[in-house]
């Protein structure tokens, strides 16, 4: 039924019946509103999506910064020619820069520091052993270091407050792995320390607090498989609680920390789930987002200034790349892009950051059927929009009853937004539904309309709509569904 707000009134037209009746086709010779109808294909998606390299079998490992100004940067791999590559964009085109050759490698993380200068951390497996590589760019010219060898995976890198810069990262010398925290603050060398060993970890993950201070997750499939949570005090590392996992097979492991220094883990859970933690204390929440979702990256979860946090994931079973948030105890979802070919896949790895206004942005590579040319793109959104309102009113018409609904949208601005794809779905007096498509005329209002024979209760309800460049959050709908009673 409709709600009400206080002083907010939906941007409806208080419509006469007359107005009604000509906006409804083959009831009026003479209509004075068009009725937009449009189609809604499941592939259509909102996001802006950019081919960055097109190069062959480039984007694999992709990792997404943004610099102060909010515009992305993205170090990725080009098998093709073992490079690492490095992709920024000025606001309107994107450079695209050979930061390493000679690259065997893998595991790739990105972090800018407060002049906006890319580091990057990543794997050089050949010549053996695998070494951790710091690589960076002073002025137009890139320069390379080792910081540790024998590495297996697990690297993320971020920079404090004071530019220091922070990885994560497993090494291994069978038969056991170590997990390991470097830390280089400006202008020094090098320091590496071990948080904890096992004979099994197999992924890891970091992030920085409020402080500073680095927390790592990381998965141990020795005894009972678990994914294994520390975070350090300003004196020593501590673990808190485990996350049970019941199953023993790799999973890539993203973490984030909410305003209040909260953690938030993604994973991917037993059954191909899309899992979600927090830790509030030492006792863990976890939630599923997806059934069919599957983390392929170790930046897939963000949590913005607010406290809500993004979710990127892949579904395996039908090639879906999709993006979740959650707002108040539920979690939404929306697609990001397909693969468009039969047999290709996308998001071999895919990178997740919130901009300005809580708006995502995605890094990831498509690979085509024959696996012999992968892209690199980007996935954003210029902003959102959501239901102002629902507005319903009916009439008789020869022998039929005739109900007819304005749906009103309106961007984060409160300014309407033409030209929106919107699917409703009516339920009829006699409890048969009817599903409607149309688009929104030049003022962000759409016109829906139904008859029958039998009066009673009609309702509207939004089910989904979609505009190019801008995300439905319908988590911010005044109202999805509206009902009256006629005649």
């Amino acid at each position: 039924m409709r709600q009400h707000y206080s002083g907010c009134t939906p941007p409806l037209p208080n419509w006469p019946i007359r107005f009604l009746r000509a906006s409804v086709p083959h009831l009026a010779a003479a209509a004075s509103i068009t009725l937009f109808v449009a189609t809604f294909a499941t592939s259509v998606t909102a996001w802006n999506i950019e081919v960055v390299d097109s190069n062959p079998d480039v984007g694999d490992y992709s990792s997404l910064a943004l610099d102060p100004a909010g515009l992305p940067r993205i170090a990725y791999w080009d098998a093709n020619n073992n490079d690492l590559r490095y992709a920024e964009f000025n606001g309107s085109s994107w450079t695209i820069e050979v930061a390493h050759t000679d690259m065997s490698g893998q595991d790739i993380s990105l972090a800018l520091d407060s002049t906006g200068a890319p580091h990057i951390l990543h794997i050089d497996v050949a010549p053996s052993p695998a070494r951790l590589i710091h690589t960076w760019r002073e002025g137009l010219t890139w320069q390379s270091e080792t910081v540790d060898d024998f590495v297996l995976g697990g690297i993320v890198a971020e920079i404090d407050t004071q530019g220091a810069i922070h990885a994560s990262y497993i090494r291994s010398i069978f038969p056991t792995t170590y997990l390991r925290h470097a830390l280089k603050p400006v202008g020094q060398a090098w320091q590496t320390e071990l948080i904890t060993a096992s004979t099994s970890f197999a992924s890891a993950a970091l992030t920085l607090d409020s402080l500073g201070l680095p927390h790592v997750v990381a998965q141990d499939l020795e005894g009972a498989p678990r994914i294994r949570y520390f975070y350090f005090d300003g004196s020593a590392w501590r673990e808190g609680t485990p996350v049970s996992l019941a199953f023993s097979r790799t999973t890539l492991v993203s973490l984030a920390l909410d305003p209040q220094d909260q953690p938030r883990m993604a994973y991917t859970g037993p059954g191909a789930v899309s899992a979600f933690s927090t830790n509030q204390g030492q006792s863990w929440t976890v939630e599923t987002v997806d059934t069919a979702g599957e983390i392929h990256g170790r930046n897939a979860v963000a949590v913005d200034n607010t406290g809500m946090p993004h979710l990127v994931y892949w579904t395996a079973s039908n090639d879906l790349l999709k993006y979740a948030w959650k707002s108040g105890s539920t979690w939404y979802t929306t697609l990001v892009d397909v693969t468009g070919e039969p047999g290709g896949f996308l998001a071999s790895t895919y990178s997740l950051q919130v901009g300005s206004g809580s708006l995502p942005r995605i890094s990831y590579g498509q690979t085509f059927a024959d696996e012999s040319l992968r892209n690199l793109k980007f996935a954003s959104v210029d902003g959102t929009f959501s239901v102002a309102g629902i507005q319903l009113k009916g009439f008789t018409r020869q022998n039929d009853f005739v109900v007819v609904g304005g749906v009103a949208i309106v961007d984060q601005a409160s300014q309407g937004v033409p030209d929106a794809t919107l699917r409703g779905e009516w339920t009829l007096p006699d409890s048969q539904t009817v599903q409607q498509m149309r688009l929104t005329g030049p003022s962000g209002t759409a016109i829906f309309w139904t008859r029958s024979a039998t009066g009673g209760t009609w309702t509207l309800c939004l089910t989904d709509a979609r505009k190019t460049g801008l995300l439905y959050r319908p988590d911010l709908n005044r109202e999805t569904c509206d009902s009256i009673s006629y005649p």
